[in-house]
């Protein structure tokens, strides 16, 4: 009996990595963006031109982000949306000023992924892309695991079973 409990344990975990698996591609949606800085007002002619000037990029990168040459701006509703390298960035106008946001996933869990957000940074990885796939590769390993540990009871519990037929049938 003690085999069918661990097996529907397994089950229900492998169940919620299933689940996960089909969450975790589009998580960036399901989170709301994070606030990150204010900038001056003054930086609201350049965004209604759709360029990032350099006052702009220099803000951005006094905040540890960097913007590239090729960062499109795009008025959006009543907000403007920076998209660059897979990034996006939405400006919003707040009392006074104007607030920076992100729904990155690594900017929304930055302080715990960290290390792997600087490793992919620094090789010319995209940040977000290189989170998930490491997210779904140890997803991946878990499950692999799972699927041993369900086997391994299953045998076990065969074995129980075959030992009660045997007894039973002396």
């Amino acid at each position: 009996m003690r085999h069918y409990k661990r097996i529907a344990m397994y089950v229900a975990v492998l169940a919620f990595m299933v689940v996960l698996y089909g969450i975790l591609p589009h998580i960036g949606c399901l989170i709301p963006p994070k606030y990150l800085f204010s900038i001056s007002m003054e930086s609201e002619n350049d965004l209604n031109k759709g360029v990032t000037s350099d006052d702009l990029q220099s803000i951005f990168q006094s905040d540890g982000r960097y913007l590239s040459e090729s960062a499109a701006v795009e008025r959006v509703d009543d907000e403007w949306q920076i998209v660059d390298r897979g990034k996006k960035y939405s400006i919003r106008r707040d009392d006074g000023g104007l607030s920076v946001y992100s729904s990155s996933i690594s900017d929304i869990f930055h302080p715990h992924l960290y290390p792997l957000r600087s490793y992919a940074t620094r090789y010319g990885f995209d940040p977000d892309a290189t989170i998930v796939t490491t997210l779904l590769i140890v997803g991946l390993i878990i499950t692999l695991l799972l699927c041993f540990l369900i086997m391994r009871e299953f045998e076990g519990a065969a074995t129980e079973l075959t030992r009660d037929v045997k007894k039973r049938l002396r």
